[in-house]
């Protein structure tokens, strides 16, 4: 796998090119794939601010968002979904970030 294509195809892609000077929040785990080349590769070649967290937490998520204030959060659908579940912030109300949800699509055989 060529993580610098990777990298440079990912920020075309998300439509925030460039990305100098974004925060990336990267809470996927480094030994995989996606964590490794989108999670903190892509931040790193782009020139972003990447936000490492050693392990997902669903009960703390709402709170490193509002600590952080991240630009990006790449991620499977099963860490939004556990996230959306959970949907506590406290009384504070989340801003995010206006950002684009990149779908993967479905291979034609």
């Amino acid at each position: 796998m060529n993580f610098n294509a990777l990298g440079l195809q990912t920020i075309a892609a998300s439509g925030f090119a460039p990305i100098n000077g974004l925060k990336m929040l990267s809470v996927m785990p480094v030994f995989h794939g996606f964590g490794l080349g989108i999670g903190i590769h892509t931040a790193l070649i782009g020139g972003a601010c990447c936000i490492l967290v050693p392990k997902f937490n669903v009960a703390t998520y709402a709170e490193l968002l509002i600590k952080k204030q991240p630009n990006i959060i790449p991620g499977v659908p099963t860490l939004f979904e556990a996230a959306a579940a959970r949907g506590q912030a406290g009384n504070r109300r989340l801003k995010l970030p206006q950002g684009r949800v990149l779908r993967r699509r479905q291979p034609v055989y």
